[in-house]
């Protein structure tokens, strides 16, 4: 009996182990989707204040649209998206499987109004976009690669709106260090007029500048791709890294006791130990 309880510790142990950070297990785990550091694409939100675009800046502007098939309820975006813009020749994968330096390609989080509508001032350039969504299935990092092509400075750019079809759930039973490609679709459309008039009357100040058509197009290299991920993105908030903090030191804690658990059996099994 000594020696199956010292065993069940051990695994126990072992398995708690495995799901600390920097330690190894074999059972795949959800990737975080990283915190932005110092970025190379300089992005600020456009809030609809009265400011002047320098001759090197354009405000782009459009759609983010996300149906859910596992989900059933049209989702508050503003709440449960974040956008990522990221330089041109940036990995073609889901932010979470970028290497450390490769960080540095994607602009810090913005989000959008409730029904999807974004507008960011950004570099005049060439960049593609990145999107993290809080699905049912939990936090999902998603390439929809597409190309972002602004022209000159010093003007609106309506990039169209971007469309994601996928069902959660599919997508969440992929193995969590892998992006998938399955049961995920994106279409882009051209609704200029809808969607110009929804930024303008959003924005109550709002500045007209000159607008440029210029509607975001597929990417030829590489297919829309996605991958579960445990952690939402820093957009205004760091209650996820707290919360993964201290269901670290909550882990470290029960390793602990069922070390001492073992330790206890091992010294009744060995019988060298008598009560009095």
């Amino acid at each position: 009996m000594g020696s199956v309880s010292k065993s069940l510790c051990i695994v126990l142990i072992l398995a708690l182990i495995g799901h600390l950070p920097g330690c190894a297990s074999t059972t795949p785990v959800s990737t975080d989707v990283p915190t932005i550091g110092d970025s190379e694409i300089r992005l600020h939100r456009y809030y609809g204040e009265g400011v002047a675009l320098g001759n090197d800046e354009v405000l782009v502007f459009g759609r983010l649209q996300v149906i859910d098939e596992g989900s059933g309820v049209k989702p508050d975006l503003s709440f449960d998206a974040a956008l990522f813009v990221t330089a041109r020749n940036a990995p073609h994968s889901p932010i979470p499987l970028w290497s450390k330096s490769a960080l540095r390609k994607a602009s810090k989080p913005f989000e959008t109004d409730k029904d999807g509508f974004f507008a960011a001032m950004v570099p005049k350039g060439s960049y593609r976009l990145q999107v993290v969504y809080r699905s049912p299935a939990g936090w999902l990092a998603i390439d929809p690669s597409v190309q972002i092509e602004t022209g000159d400075g010093g003007a609106a750019v309506y990039v169209g709106e971007v469309r994601i079809d996928m069902d959660s759930r599919q997508i969440a039973k992929a193995k969590a260090s892998r992006a998938t490609t399955e049961a995920l679709r994106v279409d882009l459309a051209d609704e200029y007029d809808t969607d110009y008039t929804a930024l303008t009357s959003a924005f109550a100040n709002s500045r007209v500048f000159p607008v440029r058509h210029s509607p975001m197009i597929a990417d030829p290299k590489a297919r829309p791709s996605a991958i579960v991920s445990t952690v939402a993105p820093p957009a205004g908030s760091d209650k996820y890294p707290v919360i993964k903090v201290l269901s670290t030191i909550a882990l470290v804690a029960l390793a602990a006791v069922l070390f001492a658990a073992y330790l206890v059996v091992a010294i009744l099994g060995s019988g060298n130990w008598t009560m009095k």
